[in-house]
């Protein structure tokens, strides 16, 4: 001990030097940069600039791109690319008539998420297609639920989904609601 300190004198107060605080961005950062390694983040931010997931009006134009079934109303039913008929509000289940919004060149290898790039399948096709490119059709349709539907059973299953039944006129481009006897 120095004498200082023996006799009750306690050393001058020395204010530390200031220590810089990070801001809310830097501290972002440095989490990002011990969290996610720079192609993740490159991933999240292409995700943000071009969102993966089409919006409402482009799954529209997309659902209106697709072959039609002759006779069926379109806002109902379409056609995919392999021939599987699809239904419109069965989006995202499993059964041989749900469907799915697909990216033609996958968003994974670059593709855009635009009109120009999206396609209905049907839900298993889209899962076996998965992020492929060049895949041809056969090889999907291998992949596919396939089922054949007689307008009957189409009028069955959208009777029982809808309530109603509407046909499609080609000459005036008009669906119509028809009473049809199913039993």
């Amino acid at each position: 001990m120095d004498q200082s300190q023996s006799q009750g004198q306690q050393e001058p107060y020395i204010k530390p030097a200031a220590v810089p605080q990070p801001t809310l961005n830097g501290l972002y950062n440095q989490i990002n940069d011990a969290v996610f390694d720079k192609d993740t983040r490159k991933f999240i931010e292409d995700e943000k600039a071009n969102n993966r997931i089409f919006t409402k009006a482009q799954k529209d134009i997309c659902w209106g791109n697709s072959a039609m079934i002759p006779l069926r109303d379109p806002k109902r039913w379409r056609l995919d690319p392999i021939g599987n008929p699809v239904f419109y509000t069965l989006r995202g289940c499993h059964g041989a008539l749900c469907h799915e919004y697909d990216h033609i060149i996958p968003f994974s290898k670059g593709g855009k998420t635009s009109v120009h790039n999206c396609q209905i399948l049907q839900t298993k096709v889209n899962k076996f297609k998965s992020n492929k490119v060049g895949i041809s059709l056969e090889e999907l349709k291998k992949s596919s639920k396939p089922i054949k539907l007689s307008h009957r059973d189409m009028d069955m299953i959208e009777y029982s989904i809808m309530g109603n039944i509407q046909r499609y006129d080609m000459k005036t481009g008009e669906a119509k609601e028809v009473e049809q006897q199913l039993f």
